[in-house]
């Protein structure tokens, strides 16, 4: 059997910013460079996923959310065309509500206006996975502020995360084909 290109937001994201290095790093899985933001987001996320697992709800910042069936980092892989597959780790599903959990400073509508939850819709209707709604929530542990954002669901949104698939996983595949870089199997 062929091995097949397996697309992330994560290698999309740094390949559309130029960071040709970075994409095949993560791709190929090896030891990226940390922050001290990064090492937070980490963190919380560990203490989010535990809570969660544990009583199906979670505190963010003064926010409270409980869960009716939640299943937490939950990898979702997918087969796109004949030739790619997609992954995607949800932060936490409880269908039909997907919720993504963000730290730091930046701006939610930052998040909000990213390929990420267009592409989790992509791959959620490829899987079979109903998801009407995305809830976007972003803490800024510095200052206590958590947000709230809701992202619908819809075929405009997926329709864009096919164009973004589409507009740069060609690139990707050459590029691995010319520099002799194994996909995934």
């Amino acid at each position: 059997m062929k091995s097949r290109l397996r697309l992330s937001y994560s290698l999309l994201s740094q390949w559309a910013s130029g960071n040709i290095d970075e994409a095949v790093a993560l791709y190929l899985h090896k030891p990226m460079p940390s922050s001290q933001a990064m090492d937070d987001g980490k963190k919380y996320h560990e203490a989010w996923e535990a809570s969660i697992k544990e009583t199906n709800q979670v505190t963010i910042g003064k926010t409270q959310i409980k869960f009716a069936d939640p299943r937490s980092e939950l990898p979702v892989i997918v087969s796109y065309n004949d030739r790619w597959d997609i992954k995607a780790v949800f932060d936490c599903l409880d269908e039909p509500i997907l919720y993504e959990f963000k730290t730091g400073k930046t701006d939610i509508m930052t998040y909000a206006r990213s390929y990420q939850l267009p592409l989790y819709f992509l791959v959620a209707q490829l899987a079979g996975i109903e998801i009407v709604q995305a809830r976007l929530i972003r803490h800024n542990q510095h200052n206590g502020e958590t947000e709230l954002m809701v992202i619908w669901n819809d075929e405009q949104m997926v329709e864009k995360a096919r164009n973004y698939v589409d507009s740069i996983a060609p690139e990707i595949e050459k590029y691995f084909e010319d520099n002799k870089i194994p996909f995934d199997k």
